[in-house]
C-alpha cells in the first residue's frame, strides 16, 4: 500500500498507474488523487469526452469496462472513475463473483490508454483474488480518520505548503474545534491563509476571527462565559474542550493568557491608548485586543489580578498532584464566575 504523498508525486511526474483503488476513510485524500489525475490527464477538463464517472451501486461492471476499453479520440489518455465500488469490500453482493471474473482479465491486461479508478468507503478484503491482482497491477491506498498527532501534522504541513505557520495556541484552538471533515477543514484553512495576507504566523485570535467549526467550544467562548459570570455556560464549554482532548494545563494556560491580555489591555485603555496602539504595545493581533477589551468590561482591575492569582494557584496544584486536574480546573472556573 503506497503513501498518499508518493501517489500524488508520481502522478505529477507522469508515472500514472493503469488502475487505482482508493479505499477506507478520507474523502479529502481521494478527492485530491482524482483531482490530480484530472489535471495531469485531462488538463482539468471534467466535461471532456475522455472522462467518465460511474456509480458502482447503479452501474454494472460491464459498462465500466466498456468505457475503459474505448480508445481516446482527442487526448492521449482516458480517465474512468467508479464511485461506491462494491467489488473490493468484504460484503458478498449479488453478481459479485461474476463481476470479479469479469474484472480479473482486465487487471491482467489493462488498457494502456485508460486510467481506471475505483473508490470505496469500506476497508478492502485483502484475501480476494481481485484485490491481490489490482495491487500487483496498479496502486492501492486505504485511508484512516486523522486525529491527534496525525491531524496536527496534516494541518501544519498544509499551512507550510502555503507559506504559513501556527502558534502552539492557534494549533490547539483548531484541534479543539474537532473538524472531522477534512474537506471542510481545508476550506477553513484557506480562509485563514487569505486573512493572514503577508503575515506568516497565525495566532489563536486569527483562528477565532475567521475559522468556524461544527460545534464551537473555544477558549474565547469559555472566557466570554466566565466574564459574563455565566457559570453553566462556562462549565459546558470547559467540559466540551476536555472531552475533545484539550489538556487541563493547556486550557489553564490559555485562560491565564486571556486574563493577562484583559488586565494589560484595560490598563493601557485607561491610559488613553487606542486599540491599534495597544496591539502594537502588547505585540498581538488587533482582534485579540478587541476581544480582551470587550471581556475586560466585566471585571475590575482587582478582580483580574485575583483571577490570575487563582489560575497560578491551580497550576501549582495540578503540577504537584494535589487533586484531579479537570476537577481543579472546574472549581477554578466556578470561582472565577462568582
Amino acid at each position: 500500500m503506497q503513501d498518499f504523498r508518493k501517489i500524488l508525486a508520481d502522478i505529477r511526474r507522469g508515472r500514472i498507474a493503469p488502475v487505482y483503488l482508493l479505499a477506507g476513510e478520507g474523502t479529502y485524500f481521494k478527492e485530491q488523487v482524482v483531482r490530480c489525475l484530472e489535471e495531469k490527464l485531462l488538463a482539468g477538463d471534467r466535461e471532456g469526452a475522455e472522462y467518465e464517472v460511474f456509480d458502482g451501486e447503479t452501474t454494472g461492471l460491464g459498462a465500466v469496462l466498456e468505457s475503459a476499453m474505448l480508445v481516446p479520440m482527442f487526448g492521449a489518455k482516458r480517465l474512468v472513475v467508479v464511485k461506491n465500488a462494491p467489488l473490493f469490500d468484504g460484503k458478498e453482493t449479488a453478481g459479485g463473483k461474476e463481476a470479479a471474473d469479469l474484472l480479473l482479465p482486465y487487471l491482467q491486461n489493462p488498457c494502456p490508454t485508460t486510467c481506471l479508478v475505483f473508490l470505496t468507503n469500506g476497508s478492502p478484503d485483502k484475501r480476494k483474488r481481485v484485490y491481490k491482482e489490482l495491487a500487483a497491477t496498479g496502486v492501492v491506498w486505504e485511508g484512516v480518520p486523522l486525529a491527534g498527532a496525525s491531524l496536527k501534522d496534516f494541518i501544519q504541513d498544509w499551512l507550510a505548503a502555503h507559506g504559513k505557520t501556527l502558534s502552539p495556541l492557534a494549533l490547539e484552538h483548531i484541534m479543539a474545534g474537532q473538524q472531522e471533515d477534512l474537506s471542510l477543514l481545508v476550506r477553513e484553512l484557506e480562509k485563514l491563509v487569505l486573512y493572514l495576507g503577508d503575515r506568516q504566523e497565525a495566532g489563536p485570535e486569527d483562528v477565532e476571527a475567521v475559522m468556524s467549526f461544527p460545534e464551537h467550544h473555544s477558549i474565547f467562548a469559555l472566557t466570554d462565559a466566565v466574564g459574563a459570570k455565566e457559570v453553566a455556560a462556562a462549565l459546558r464549554h470547559l467540559r466540551a474542550m476536555l472531552r475533545t482532548g484539550e489538556q487541563p494545563l493547556m486550557i489553564l494556560g490559555m485562560l491565564a493568557r486571556q486574563f493577562r491580555l484583559m488586565l494589560y489591555g484595560q490598563a493601557l485603555a485607561e491610559a488613553g491608548y487606542s486599540q491599534e496602539k495597544i496591539a502594537q504595545q502588547m505585540q498581538v493581533h488587533a482582534y485579540a485586543v478587541k476581544k480582551a477589551l470587550a471581556q475586560s468590561r466585566y471585571y475590575r482591575r482587582r478582580e483580574l489580578i485575583e483571577a490570575l492569582a487563582k489560575l497560578l494557584e491551580v497550576d501549582v496544584a495540578i503540577k504537584r498532584g494535589q487533586g484531579e486536574p479537570a476537577a481543579l480546573l472546574e472549581q477554578a472556573v466556578i470561582e472565577l464566575c462568582s
